[in-house]
């Protein structure tokens, strides 16, 4: 539908960084969140970005509960109006309860917004394949 996306990809050593402290990576979110609205907003315009956590293979049980719920409460609470959905593509089927468990400390609304998306195909129902990101294009879907 032409919404812009931020794209966060969860990888091993933004893992290791966030268990250090996860202040520098929320600074980073909000930094990307207001370029997003600089960049594609109007004044008296409503419109909206969706967010994109990849998660890719190697994330471990490791990320602290507080730093999880310090990044969606960032994306959804700060920028409630500004993120349409939250989309956590490729999170270890063991590891969906995180997700949900980070959403039952949000209000209804920013936790109605987060989706777990299990495979490529499910990816496709939210975005035409020519115009997901290349790291998809890269990766050759999600994995």
């Amino acid at each position: 539908d032409g919404e812009p996306a931020l794209l966060i990809i969860m990888s091993r050593s933004l893992q290791d960084a966030l268990l250090e402290d996860a202040e520098p990576f929320v600074r980073a979110v909000v930094g990307a969140m207001e370029a997003a609205r600089s960049q594609h907003f109007r004044m008296g315009e409503m419109e909206t970005v969706q967010t994109v956590l990849q998660v890719e293979r190697g994330f471990r049980l490791s990320l602290p509960m507080a730093a999880a719920q310090r990044i969606m409460e960032v994306i959804t609470t700060m920028y409630p109006s500004l993120t349409s959905r939250i989309l956590v593509v490729n999170m270890p089927s063991y590891l969906s309860w995180l997700i949900n468990f980070v959403k039952g400390f949000l209000c209804e609304l920013s936790a109605n917004k987060i989706q777990l998306i299990d495979s490529f195909h499910e990816l496709l129902e939210h975005y035409e394949h020519d115009h997901l990101p290349s790291y998809y294009q890269q990766k050759g879907g999600v994995k």
